[in-house]
C-alpha cells in the first residue's frame, strides 16, 4: 500500500517538477520534456499519453485496494486482540489435560483426583477454596471438549466438497420458444455433495445473512478466514457452506465462534502447502515475466535517454550488485528445484511459540486417542 501512494505521489506531482533528462541537443525546458522517454509497452513519452494513464491507474489502485487492505488488517488485529484469552486459556487446558485419560473431550476421568464433597452451607471458608483446582481442571476440561467438537463441526461442514472430487465442465441443453429451439451451452458441475438447494437460494440466504446476522458474523468471519487460508475459499463455495452452517444450525447448537478460531488454527497447521513441479514452474515462468518487464522498463529508459556511464562492468558499482543478485538468484532457484525433484512439501510457516507448542500437543494427544480407540474397537 505503500507503493501506491508513492505512485500516486509520482505521477501527480513529483514528475512535474523532475529536472529534465539530456535527450539530444535541446535547450529549452519544455523541449527536453517532450523527449523524454519511458517504456510502456512501447516508446511512450512520459509526459504525454502514458502518464495521463498512470495517473488515472494509480488513483484507481490506491482507491481500490487502500479500504479493502485497511478494513481487512483492522479487523483481523481486532479479533487478535479479542482471542488472546482464549488462547491463554487453550495453553493452560492443554497442560491440565495432562492428567486427564482421555482428551477427545468425551471423558473427564482425572487421575489422582477425587470430586471434592458436596456443597453445604456449614462449609467453612477455606473448604470452598479447596474446589477451586477441581474448578480450573472442569473448566480447562470443557475448553478441550468445545474445541473437538468445534473440529467436528468443521469436517461436517467441509465434508460437501469431497478433496478427492473436482468440479467438471459439462454440457447443457437450453431449449427456448417452447422446446422448439434447443442450444448447448457449457455448464460447470461442481463437486458440492448437497443437493438439498440450489445455487440461486443459497445466494440468496447469502445475501439475507447479512442483515439477519444468521449466522452470527462473527462465525461467518472465522470460517471465511479458514477457507482462504487453506485454499478452498471461492464466490461458488462460499453460499453453499453458507446454507451448510445454517442446516446445521437448525438441528444443533453451534460451537463459538472463539472456539472455531482455535479449531481452524489447529486444522491450518495439518494442511501443508504442498508445491508440485508443474505449479512451480508455472509461477517461475509467470515471476520470470515480470521481472524481464521491469528490465526492459530500466534499460531501455537509460538507452532512450542517453544516460552514459551505466552500460558496462567496468566500475564496482555495476558489477558488485550483478554479481549479487546472479548468485542468489541461482541459490533460489537450485534450491526450490531440489525441493521440488526430492518431493518434499513446503510447510505452512508458524511461529514457535507457546500457543504453537500446545496446537501441537493436543494434536498429538488426539492422535493418540483415536488410535486406542480403533484398537479397542478391533478388539472388541
Amino acid at each position: 500500500m505503500a507503493g501506491g501512494f508513492f505512485n500516486v505521489c509520482f505521477w501527480w506531482r513529483e514528475l512535474n517538477i523532475m529536472l529534465p533528462t539530456p535527450c539530444g541537443e535541446q535547450t529549452h525546458q519544455h523541449e527536453h520534456r517532450a523527449n523524454t522517454y519511458i517504456f510502456y509497452v512501447v516508446k511512450a513519452n512520459a509526459y504525454g499519453w502514458a502518464a495521463t494513464l498512470m495517473k488515472i491507474q494509480s488513483l484507481a489502485a490506491i482507491v481500490w485496494t487502500a479500504p479493502r487492505i485497511i478494513t481487512f488488517d483492522t479487523i483481523v488485529l481486532l479479533y487478535n486482540f479479542r482471542l488472546r484469552q482464549i488462547r491463554a486459556a487453550f495453553i493452560k487446558a492443554v497442560e491440565v489435560s495432562k492428567s486427564v485419560h482421555r482428551l477427545d473431550g468425551r471423558t473427564t476421568v482425572i487421575q489422582n483426583k477425587t470430586r471434592p464433597p458436596p456443597f453445604k452451607a456449614e462449609v467453612t471458608a477455606p473448604t470452598l477454596n479447596a474446589e477451586a483446582p477441581y474448578n480450573a481442571i472442569t473448566d480447562s476440561m470443557d475448553l478441550i471438549k468445545n474445541v473437538n467438537k468445534a473440529i467436528r463441526y468443521m469436517d461436517t461442514l467441509f465434508s460437501i466438497y469431497p478433496k478427492d472430487k473436482k468440479g467438471v465442465w459439462t454440457k447443457r441443453n437450453v431449449h427456448f420458444c417452447s422446446g422448439l429451439v434447443r442450444i448447448q451451452l457449457p455448464c460447470y458441475e461442481s463437486a458440492c455433495t448437497e443437493r438439498t438447494a440450489s445455487y440461486g437460494q443459497c445466494l440468496m440466504l447469502f445475501l439475507k445473512s447479512e442483515f439477519t446476522n444468521n449466522p452470527s458474523f462473527d462465525r461467518r468471519w472465522m470460517l471465511a478466514l479458514h477457507m482462504t487460508a487453506s485454499g478452498q475459499h471461492s464466490s461458488f463455495r462460499w453460499p453453499r457452506i453458507l446454507h451448510r452452517m445454517y442446516t446445521l444450525g437448525q438441528t444443533s447448537e453451534p460451537p463459538d465462534w472463539r472456539h472455531i478460531a482455535i479449531a481452524s488454527d489447529i486444522l491450518l497447521t495439518q494442511i501443508p502447502v504442498v508445491i508440485t513441479r508443474r505449479t512451480w514452474m508455472l509461477m517461475a515462468a509467470w515471476q520470470l515475466f515480470f521481472i524481464v518487464i521491469l528490465i526492459l522498463q530500466v534499460e531501455l529508459t537509460i538507452a532512450w535517454n542517453h544516460v552514459s556511464g551505466l552500460q558496462k562492468f567496468s566500475s564496482l558499482g555495476q558489477l558488485i550488485p550483478f554479481i549479487l543478485g546472479v548468485g542468489g538468484l541461482l541459490k533460489v532457484l537450485w534450491g526450490k528445484w531440489k525441493m521440488i525433484s526430492e518431493g518434499l512439501k513446503e510447510e505452512r510457516y508458524a511461529p514457535n511459540g507457546e500457543y504453537e507448542e500446545a496446537m501441537a500437543k493436543f494434536l498429538e494427544r488426539r492422535e493418540g486417542c483415536e488410535k486406542r480407540t480403533v484398537v479397542r474397537a478391533v478388539t472388541t
